[in-house]
């Protein structure tokens, strides 16, 4: 694994939907927690930011991607803000990488893309408090635990979740698949 395909994996992640430097930076930071021991050595460091966890390299990094034709860099309209998006020959699934890091990479996205910006950066800060020092947003976790419930409120009402029943026949199926596979589990 190398630090490139990580991040044009996350951004291929997001499908046809751009993401933005908030998204790129915190799922980013998230996959350099979630597999700190597997990843290489100069995977991103991130600095105590006023958003949160935030290296510059990862910029630079999707500056070499646009380069190379497997990613886009386009400004919005609205703002000078910037949106990363891959190229259309570039798919999660061709990116080389572990299937348990791919995975992740999917479902962090989904999960990110979900967010306001301020819910995001709230969410990062109560995940990994020794970056509250310097971040911009006073940390409260009452209005964290508020904009769970209502982004949890939200997703009901557009149907995106699934009741408590699905899940566990879901996480039963897994299991079951994987003992399966793997007969020491079973």
């Amino acid at each position: 694994m190398n630090r490139h395909e990580i991040l044009l994996a996350i951004i291929a992640a997001a499908g046809k939907h751009p993401l933005n430097p908030v998204h790129l930076q915190k799922v980013a930071f998230l996959v350099g927690q979630e597999f700190e021991h597997d990843l290489p050595a100069n995977y991103y460091k991130f600095d105590n930011h006023r958003f949160g966890p935030f290296s510059v390299e990862i910029y630079q990094d999707a500056q070499m991607l646009e380069y190379w034709g497997q990613i886009h860099i386009t400004q919005t309209h609205q703002s000078s803000k910037r949106e990363y998006s891959a190229s259309e020959q570039v798919s999660l699934g061709e990116c080389r990488l572990p299937d348990d890091v791919k995975r992740y990479i999917r479902e962090t996205v989904d999960w990110a893309r979900q967010q306001s910006f301020q819910e995001l950066v709230r969410s990062i800060t109560y995940l990994y408090p020794e970056y509250r020092e310097n971040n911009v947003f006073d940390y409260c976790e009452d209005e964290a635990l508020l904009e769970s419930i209502h982004r949890g409120l939200r997703q009901h009402r557009e149907g995106k979740t699934k009741p408590a029943r699905e899940w566990l026949e879901t996480m039963r199926q897994e299991l079951e698949t994987d003992a399966h596979a793997d007969p020491a589990l079973g």
